[in-house]
C-alpha cells in the first residue's frame, strides 16, 4: 500500500512540475553585469555537490560501501542534468510544451538552481539512489535512506543556489 502512496506522489509531482506554466523571458533586456555566468561554476559545483552528497548518503544513510554510493551518485547527478535538456528535446519534436524546463535552458539570464531544479533533482535522483542503495541498508533504516538523499540534495541545492547568486548577477 505504501508503494503506492509513493508512487502516486512522485507522479503528481511529476506532472505539477510540467503542466504548471511560469514565467517567459523572451526579448527581456537582462544582461549579466558579472563577468561569470551559471553555466561557469558547473564543473566546480558539481563536483563539491558529488562529494557532499556521497558523504552525506554513505554515512547519514547507513549505507556504508562508499564507491557504491559514489558510483550511483555521479550516474544519478547526470541524469538529473539530462532530463530538463530531454525536456526540452521532447517539446521540439512532440510539440507539447514543458515550459518550466525549456524556459530554464533557453534563456541564459535565470539562474540554474531553484525550486524547479531541486524537484526536478528529487524526481531524477531520488529513485536512482533509494532503489540501488535499499537493499544496501536493510529493511529498518529504508527511511533514514530516504531521509538523507533528500536532505543532502536539499542541502547541495541551497548551497550551489547561494554560490550562483553571490557569483553572477546581473541587472535588467
Amino acid at each position: 500500500m505504501k508503494r503506492w502512496i509513493h508512487a502516486s506522489l512522485i507522479l503528481f509531482l511529476l506532472i505539477s512540475v510540467v503542466l504548471f506554466d511560469t514565467t517567459v523571458f523572451a526579448n527581456s533586456s537582462w544582461q549579466w553585469i558579472s563577468e561569470t555566468r551559471p553555466f561557469d561554476l558547473l564543473p566546480i559545483v558539481a563536483v563539491a555537490t558529488i562529494f557532499i552528497e556521497t558523504a552525506a548518503i554513505n554515512w547519514g544513510g547507513n549505507v556504508h560501501r562508499l564507491y557504491k554510493v559514489f558510483g550511483m551518485n555521479i550516474l544519478a547527478n547526470m541524469v538529473s542534468f539530462l532530463v530538463p535538456y530531454l525536456l526540452n528535446w521532447a517539446d521540439q519534436v512532440t510539440h507539447m510544451k514543458y515550459p518550466v524546463f525549456s524556459d530554464m535552458i533557453q534563456y541564459d539570464h535565470i539562474y540554474t538552481v531553484g525550486t524547479y531544479y531541486f524537484i526536478l533533482t528529487l524526481l531524477a535522483e531520488g529513485p536512482i539512489m533509494y532503489f540501488s542503495l535499499k537493499k544496501d541498508v536493510g529493511d529498518t533504516r529504508k527511511k533514514r535512506l530516504l531521509s538523507a538523499i533528500i536532505i543532502s540534495n536539499l542541502i547541495t541545492t541551497i548551497l550551489v543556489a547561494v554560490i550562483e547568486r553571490s557569483v553572477c548577477y546581473g541587472i535588467w
